[in-house]
């Protein structure tokens, strides 16, 4: 068989995946985005917390203390950053595209990318931070350096934290208040 858009549907030429790609796209809707973000803002608030009370511990810092602060936020902003910035991939992977882009989609699309790439790169950050505290000093030489090196992995948790808000808030406007073309101020007369 083919690999065309008509494969998942039976000999009357009804889309049996059709209730599949209806929950899929919903999963991948601005409301449901919104959700996860906040889901994810919880687990950065978490690691946050842990990384402030190793910071004002004092400034040795224990390598197995970061590990467990910062590894898991890192994965799963790095994973998440992925798949929002593939979200139109993802579209047409599960065949909702091209049957039902619009513009809204579209736009949908961009406000995913950006900040997909954000989480993608933070996450990515975090980790390296996080391997270079954890390293053996012989290997990488941190003695003195892992109280600065969590505070930037603090900062780069901070920054997807406002991304993570800022991306809830346009996503939830875009859904429930859609930008109107008469809404448009009007030059007067």
């Amino acid at each position: 068989m083919g690999h065309g858009l008509h494969d998942d549907m039976n000999s009357d030429g009804n889309d049996f995946l059709a209730p599949l790609r209806q929950a899929l796209h919903i999963a991948h809707g601005p409301v449901a985005i919104s959700l996860y973000n906040i889901f994810i803002l919880y687990i950065v608030a978490s690691s946050l917390v842990a990384c402030y009370g190793i910071l004002v511990g004092g400034f040795d810092i224990i390598s197995h203390e970061i590990e467990a602060a910062t590894g898991g936020i890192s994965t799963i902003l790095v994973g998440y950053g992925v798949v929002l910035e593939s979200r139109r991939e993802l579209m047409e992977f599960y065949r909702i595209y091209p049957k039902y882009y619009n513009e809204f989609e579209g736009e949908l699309d961009a406000a995913c990318h950006g900040p997909g790439l954000i989480y993608l790169v933070l996450g990515l950050l975090v980790e390296i931070i996080k391997e270079v505290i954890t390293a053996p000093n012989n290997i990488i030489n941190t003695d003195g350096a892992d109280w600065p090196l969590t505070v930037v992995a603090v900062i780069f948790l901070l920054l997807s934290s406002f991304v993570l808000v800022s991306q809830s808030f346009g996503l939830i406007r875009m859904r429930f208040f859609p930008a109107r073309q008469s809404a448009k101020l009007q030059p007067r007369h």
